[in-house]
């Protein structure tokens, strides 16, 4: 379970707002209202962003035991993204313009030929992502230290961690400001 289970990469982060000096059964109550699936993206390129339990990739079951562990609270960020690979758009690319150049005598596509390949691509691009095919899902863990007022994100990725930031931000009403080693050691 994240950072109960062995050493790992994190970055920190300075809790400002009103904060809990112990967690309870509110807050498990909040990670299950905020949990992955629960909010609607408006866009197939936007990810979905939610807590989960923190056992696994699937893990929704929130428990007061499982999560609140002495003055800390214990679970993870997963973050779901639908993007198509790069190689994958470059050979459907291809597909379409050699169907599109098949009876063309000098087998070149013109312009309006390229325009419409890409088009068609992004077009099956959207269908693919919709359908869910290319789906790839991410977990990270987090820890939330009430004494000390700092959130330990399990990750050293900036996108994941700006994201876990404003899931926190939206479902706790806090602040999150970045903790350096430097500011760390200097306080």
């Amino acid at each position: 379970m994240g950072f109960l289970s062995g050493p790992v990469t994190l970055e920190c982060f300075r809790v400002d707002g009103e904060q809990p000096r112990q967690f309870g059964p509110e807050h498990v109550k909040t990670l299950k209202k905020f949990a992955i699936g629960q909010l609607e993206t408006s866009s197939t390129d936007q990810a979905d962003v939610g807590f989960l339990a923190g056992r696994h990739l699937l893990d929704l079951d929130f428990d007061l035991e499982k999560n609140v562990i002495g003055e800390a609270l214990h679970c993870a960020v997963r973050i779901d993204t639908n993007q198509i690979p790069a190689a994958v758009r470059k050979a459907w690319l291809q597909m379409e313009l050699a169907a599109a150049t098949a009876d063309s005598p000098t087998g070149r596509p013109t312009k309006v030929q390229r325009q419409e390949a890409r088009e068609a691509v992004e077009a099956r691009c959207e269908e693919e992502a919709q359908s869910g095919r290319f789906r790839k899902m991410q977990q990270w863990p987090v820890l939330w230290d009430a004494r000390e007022s700092i959130l330990y994100f399990g990750g050293c990725s900036a996108a994941a961690g700006e994201q876990c930031c404003d899931l926190c931000t939206q479902a706790f009403d806090i602040k999150l400001e970045p903790l350096t080693a430097g500011r760390r050691a200097q306080e």
